[in-house]
């Protein structure tokens, strides 16, 4: 690709973006006059939050926000398991260098969709961190006209839904995070969790619970072969990534991430990656919890 000018426009789409960790020590080789790299990692999503995977490759550029010099190029990459699907690496210089950045430079973010359209954006404190830094940033392509958050298509498909359902009274305005449907989520976190927000029976939830002394983790489980497996399952929705959560206590509840496996799976896992190519909406899930020695655990499934 050539690298010798910059896409950006005053007049391109708006990119949301949100920023869900802080920095964290990374560890790579310094090489000639530059450092180790300070990276952006995340999901670059749709507007409905459905992450790109193996059929939808995006490009990710940064550029110094006031000369327009590209400074870092990736692609989005789909990968089973794994929350991210881009990791945008910053080459930083100890002093101002061709194609490098310097800490506490501006950058801009700009990604190019699998159809060719850019999309534009200015990541909230987008200098550039520390050698070695980590930045969690999630893109949300869409335009969000009044700053709302919401992709305005979005907000306005949602919005003729509620038009046409039952829940539409007279004189009332739509409110995105509103729960129409009285299934204890709301309308924009169904629309990103791929549910029907209008109906009570499609909502993310678990659908089974069950004890099963046929089928025993025996791999990663710490020495407790013998403990009965405890099988989960709920449906999952293509391009959404899930965890599992677990508390002890439900007065006071402490949730954290917790492993499992799948069915005819070695491998211990923390996440469930759906990629858009599954048949239809609806993937039913079904995983086997790693056994602890408390005497009661809850556990919740979380979109990622």
């Amino acid at each position: 690709m050539n690298h010798t000018h910059s896409h950006l426009s005053a007049t391109a789409a708006t990119l949301l973006l949100s920023v869900i960790a802080a920095t964290t020590a990374y560890a790579d080789n310094p090489i000639s006059a530059t450092v180790t790299p300070y990276t952006f990692v995340g999901r670059v999503m749709d507007a409905k939050h459905a992450a790109f995977d193996t059929n939808r490759v995006c490009t990710i550029s940064a550029y110094d926000s006031e000369s327009l010099e590209l400074i870092a190029e990736t692609e989005s990459t789909y990968l089973p398991g794994v929350r991210e699907n881009y990791a945008l690496k910053i080459p930083v210089a100890t002093a101002s260098a061709n194609d490098h950045a310097v800490q506490d430079d501006d950058l801009a973010i700009e990604v190019t969709d699998e159809k060719g359209k850019v999309w534009q954006g200015k990541v909230p404190d987008s200098v550039c961190g520390a050698a070695g830094g980590i930045r969690r940033v999630d893109i949300v392509l869409g335009n969000d006209s009044n700053g709302d958050g919401i992709d305005d298509t979005l907000y306005n498909s949602l919005k003729t839904q509620w038009e046409d359902s039952d829940y539409w009274q007279y004189g009332q305005a739509f409110d995105p995070n509103a729960d129409y449907d009285g299934d204890g989520i709301s309308t924009i976190n169904e629309a990103y969790a791929g549910t029907d927000p209008f109906n009570p029976k499609a909502a993310l939830r678990i659908t089974s619970f069950t004890t099963d002394a046929e089928k025993e983790p025996t791999r990663g489980t710490r020495g407790a072969a013998s403990t009965t497996a405890h099988s989960l399952s709920f449906e999952a929705q293509a391009g959404r990534a899930y965890s599992i959560e677990t508390t002890t206590n439900l007065v006071n509840p402490a949730w954290a991430q917790t492993s499992f496996t799948l069915p005819d799976s070695d491998k211990s896992e923390e996440i469930i990656s759906i990629p858009s190519t599954e048949t239809g909406y609806a993937v039913p899930v079904t995983i086997y919890l790693l056994p602890t020695d408390d005497p009661a655990r809850f556990y919740r499934v979380h979109l990622e």
